[in-house]
């Protein structure tokens, strides 16, 4: 039994070394990635185009919302219906509810709070 510890702490040790050599020659990142020469923003404005409302204020939230170009759709937690509102943003100054996905069979007991 010691003959077998001995040999897999050899094995461990042995493991060990190559890993830390393979880490090393990884690099330490001495070359930085390509820039494409575009100037980071000093500041950033937002400006309202549009807003959403479901009627209900100061009962619940939308949490990180998810946007699919594709389709200019919106996907955002209702959490007060216990559903996520599916938004279409083709006029972005005028989102209209199209439809809804129910998230009651997911997991019994919890909340959706993100679609992200």
């Amino acid at each position: 039994m010691s003959h077998l510890l001995k040999s897999s702490r050899a094995r461990l040790f042995t493991a060990s070394l190559v890993a830390a050599a393979a880490l090393v020659a990884c690099g330490g990142g001495e070359t930085p990635p390509p820039q494409d020469g575009k100037a980071t923003p000093v500041g950033l404005k937002l400006e309202k185009i549009g807003g959403y409302s479901t009627g209900l204020f100061g009962v619940s939230a939308a949490e990180i919302p998810a946007f699919d170009a594709a389709s200019q759709r919106a996907f955002v937690v209702n959490a007060a219906a216990g559903k996520i509102d599916v938004l279409d943003l083709s006029v972005p100054s005028d989102p209209v509810k199209i439809g809804e996905i129910a998230t009651d069979g997911i997991l019994a007991g919890s909340v959706v709070n993100s679609v992200a």
